[in-house]
């Protein structure tokens, strides 16, 4: 759910406006307003605070933490260095993992086979809440 959340915010927000949020509110569930607070237009800055209301106003948004954000972005890292023809020592070196957590993390990361990219469409998506409801989130 973590990569989902901040795909949404990306994908919505711009991948500047997502790192604020997750930077300020990470771990939090954040309700965001109708209208941005002055608070959020402070942290956020303005046009990313206006955003963020337009795209989720009223909604409860469960912001990822910094680092389970991070630790996606290095998964995907990990797994396309594989795919690129990297070895197993290769990878434990340039991530300082061990070979073990390396190899945990392809074989989950091969199970799941999503991509690893947002995907843009035309069509707004759902409500946060919506989406809870018919469970896919």
């Amino acid at each position: 759910m973590t990569s989902r959340i901040y795909a949404m915010l990306v994908t919505n927000i711009g991948q500047e406006g997502a790192d604020l949020v997750v930077k300020f509110y990470g771990g939090c569930t954040l309700y965001v307003p109708n209208e941005p607070t002055d608070g959020m237009r402070i942290e956020l800055g303005n046009r990313n605070a206006v955003n963020l209301c337009d795209r989720f106003r009223g909604e409860m948004l469960p912001v990822p933490k910094r680092d389970e954000v991070q630790r996606c972005e290095r998964n995907r890292a990990i797994f396309a260095a594989r795919q690129g023809g990297a070895s197993l020592r290769q990878l434990v070196r340039q991530f300082r993992l061990t070979e073990r957590h390396i190899s945990t993390i392809l074989s989950t990361h091969q199970a799941t086979d999503k991509p690893a990219t947002a995907t843009v469409s035309s069509a707004p998506p759902a409500p946060l809440s919506k989406r809870k409801a018919n469970g896919k989130i």
